[in-house]
């Protein structure tokens, strides 16, 4: 072969290389904006209480998008990179189905749970019927969006996330100009977006409902034997992150919740980032792994990854710490001034998290995901014991504190395992 046409060649995959990060950039910017969006506008439009309460509903849905995520969509990235590739179409059958299935049973569940509140005279038993009848089709968009990363062709999702989002943002519009806008609606609008963006994605993806000849049986023991630890990983990932939502409330009360998260919503715009980041490393990394790269080829990938996602995220902060008060006053009407001073913490917490979120990709990418749970159990563990102690003494500055620590903590050990890798994806 010539020399012009390997250096065609190697231009060509860069290019490539480069379009599937801007397609997946794209796709992230619309996906999170939604969630962006929904939490800002109800954060402005609604009294500290009530988005409190919206907090806590958002944060039940995010535990089942983790566990959705560990349970259908990781274990697609994974094997349709690797040991299903080439039957792409089929294997995402199987798992439309496995998520029609899951939820049923999920909302089952959450029926269960508003009868129950309804019952106690609890008035949050709407909500979760909301929660109930939108989360399924949100879901959905998550799984399908990410099928198109399996063979790195992300401009597929833009489409379908970007009927989402402007869905979701003129539903919200509507119920605020209305005077109709709650909760539960505000839920529902989240839930008929997805719905819109799914059938355009279904319609590019075009599932194999019958699974080819994927066998239950071959599909149940192979994620079986990845699923059982990743759904507990990213079980403990949630409760690591986010059980300080619950205890705040607890121990400060649903309006400082409020002011909590209202600060977090200004760092939602960096989702995009590391779900770009994490969504092309995961399947991309399998791949490398089951062409025989060995463990220092993938320490090297894992370095590029943090240096694109840990500098993005620790820039991002240090920026928005410097404008915070402005930035509060114009989103929040002057509501959430007063907490200007928690950017700096949110910027080292989430730096620090992002740290740990990228070596563990690169451990469940290369079929060491058993010591992944481990990792966030550690995590978790820190906040539930000290959080509590440190927030009556020191307010949401100590909770959050103690989550920094919590995450330097997993990203020690996460750093010692990612050194000793072993490559066992076959």
């Amino acid at each position: 072969m010539s020399v012009s046409a390997v250096l065609g060649r190697s231009l060509g995959a860069r290019r490539r290389g480069l379009g599937v990060g801007a397609f997946a950039l794209l796709d992230q910017l619309l996906f999170a904006g939604s969630s962006f969006a929904i939490n800002i506008l109800l954060a402005r439009w609604l009294p500290p209480a009530q988005y409190g309460a919206f907090a806590l509903a958002f944060f039940v849905f995010l535990l089942l998008g983790a566990l959705h995520t560990a349970v259908l969509t990781e274990p697609m990235l994974v094997f349709g990179a690797s040991v299903y590739r080439g039957r792409t179409r089929a294997y995402l059958g199987r798992h439309v189905v496995l998520h029609v299935l899951v939820s049923v049973a999920t909302g089952a569940a959450l029926v269960a749970a508003a009868g129950i509140l309804w019952l106690v005279g609890s008035s949050a038993w709407p909500s979760v019927l909301a929660l109930a009848a939108a989360a399924p089709f949100v879901l959905l968009l998550w799984l399908l969006r990410r099928a198109f990363y399996i063979e790195l062709t992300p401009r597929g999702a833009v489409a379908g996330d970007a009927v989402y989002f402007a869905a979701t943002v003129a539903g919200l519009y509507l119920l605020h100009a209305s005077g109709h806008l709650n909760t539960e609606r505000g839920l529902l609008a989240m839930g008929l977006g997805a719905a819109l963006g799914s059938v355009v994605m279904l319609v590019r993806l075009r599932p194999d409902l019958r699974g080819g000849d994927i066998g239950w049986r071959e599909l149940a023991g192979r994620h079986w034997s990845y699923d059982r630890w990743t759904a507990l990983g990213q079980a403990l990932l949630w409760a690591s992150g986010q059980v300080l939502i619950i205890l705040v409330p607890l121990v400060l009360g649903l309006t400082t919740l409020a002011a909590l998260v209202a600060s977090m919503n200004l760092f939602r715009p960096l989702n995009p980032l590391l779900q770009s980041v994490q969504t092309v490393m995961l399947p991309s990394t399998a791949a490398a792994a089951t062409r025989g790269g060995d463990a220092a080829e993938l320490r090297r990938r894992l370095r590029g990854y943090l240096l694109v996602a840990g500098g993005g995220v620790f820039l991002y902060g240090v920026t928005l710490s410097v404008f915070a008060r402005p930035a509060l006053h114009a989103l929040y009407h002057g509501r959430y001034d007063d907490h200007a001073g928690l950017m700096l913490l949110f910027t080292v917490s989430y730096t620090v998290s992002t740290v740990v979120q990228v070596q563990t990709v690169l451990l469940k990418a290369t079929g060491n995901v058993r010591v992944v749970p481990a990792i966030w159990a550690l995590s978790g563990a820190i906040v539930l014991v000290f959080a509590v102690p440190a927030m009556l003494a020191f307010g949401l500055t100590g909770g959050l504190v103690v989550m920094i620590v919590s995450y330097v903590t997993a990203a020690l050990v996460a750093w010692r395992r990612a050194q000793s890798l072993q490559v066992r994806v076959a």
